[in-house]
Formats: C-alpha cells, sequence, structure tokens
C-alpha cells in the first residue's frame, strides 16, 4: 500500500500557484509563520488540532482563522493539513501553561478501525500519519523537539531528520511519500498528542 500525500499552498493576493508546491520553500515558511501565530492565540489552534484531519470540522475550524490577526491584510488559502504542524509546535513551544490546565480542548480521539475503514482515503491517510507522528515522537521525544527548534527548510532542519530514522522505521506502518515540511507537521503534531496525554487528570 503506497500512500502519496500532495501538498498545495496557495498565497492570496499573488498571481501564482508554485509549479512544483513540494518544494515551494516560501509558501512553507509563510505558513510556517503564521501557522505560529496561531498557535499564539492558543483557543483556536487547540481546536484546530481537536478536529479530525481531513474532516469536515477541520475545514470550518480553518476557516475560521483563514482570515485572522496574524495577517497583515487579506487571507491565506492553504489546505488544513498544512498548519496543523505549525499550530501544534508553536503550542507545545509558547503555551506550557495551556497544556497544563484542563483538556478542555483535546486532541481529537483516533477513529476506531471501523471508523477508519468508512472514512475517505485522503482522511485515513492523514489520520495515519498523524498517529505515526505520535509514535515517533513516543519514540524519540528528545529528537523530536530537537527537530522542531530547528528553521524551516534549513541545513540544520535536513540533519536533525537522521537522529530520527531508527524511530520512524519502527512506527511505520505503511510505505508513504510526504514533504519534509509535512513530515515536520506530523510529528509536531505528534508530539503535541502525546504532550497531553502527560498532562494529570484534574
Amino acid at each position: 500500500m503506497r500512500a502519496v500525500i500532495g501538498i498545495v499552498a496557495c498565497l492570496a493576493g499573488t498571481a501564482a500557484i508554485a509549479k512544483e508546491p513540494r518544494r515551494n520553500v516560501d509558501a512553507f515558511k509563510t505558513m510556517d509563520a503564521f501557522g505560529r501565530c496561531v498557535g499564539r492565540h492558543q483557543v483556536d489552534g487547540m481546536k484546530l488540532l481537536a478536529t479530525i484531519p481531513n474532516s469536515p470540522e477541520e475545514h470550518k475550524q480553518a476557516l475560521r482563522i483563514s482570515t485572522s490577526d496574524c495577517l497583515s491584510g487579506g487571507s491565506l488559502q492553504f489546505r488544513p493539513g498544512l498548519l496543523r504542524g505549525a499550530v501544534a509546535q508553536a503550542l507545545l513551544q509558547n503555551a506550557p501553561a495551556a497544556l497544563r490546565r484542563s483538556k478542555a480542548v483535546p486532541a481529537f480521539d483516533a477513529p476506531n478501525p471501523t471508523q477508519l475503514a468508512a472514512a475517505p482515503e485522503d482522511q485515513r491517510a492523514a489520520v495515519a500519519l498523524v498517529l505515526f507522528g505520535e509514535c515517533v515522537a513516543s519514540q524519540n521525544s528528545t529528537a523530536v523537539m530537537a527537530l522542531l527548534q530547528t528553521p524551516v527548510e534549513s541545513q540544520a532542519e535536513k540533519a536533525a531528520f537522521a537522529p530520527l530514522h531508527k524511530a520512524m522505521t519502527r512506527c511505520s506502518q505503511v510505505t508513504f511519500k510526504v514533504d519534509r515540511f509535512q513530515m515536520r507537521g506530523f510529528l509536531a503534531e505528534g508530539a503535541y498528542r502525546l504532550a497531553l496525554k502527560s498532562v494529570p487528570s484534574a
């Protein structure tokens, strides 16, 4: 089984969509900065991560935050899945107090096998990759957090993936192909989910 995930990012107000979106570094950096800003608003970001990837609820929440104080003007058009990882990273790094509070806005519950089997293929793939990220974070949280400290699309980021190869191999259930930016996002959301699970019950 091969799950191929495509990435498309379009900046509203510009004339073009990248011909090779997987290597659209400027778009990735813009999404990263936008996601970090949304994450600082905490509640909006946590609500996004509480939705199941590629679900109608995710798209509704993404639409609510597609025009916000995090943009100097206009709006940003994007696939919600591109935003989730940057938001998770911001929450992990900038909102530890929010994670320690009661789980009023929890992470989404993973669908059971029957529910997942009935879901659209793109949703099954997205959920599987988020859970893959959680598995990798549980195997080597130190390396995941070190990766999240690196600038997006930098040589340091590329190097930070190397210590994760063993954990990624252990956690792989299927063969998949994703861009480095999106993989970083899955690892960030996985680490976020792991952090929420470690919060003591009130």
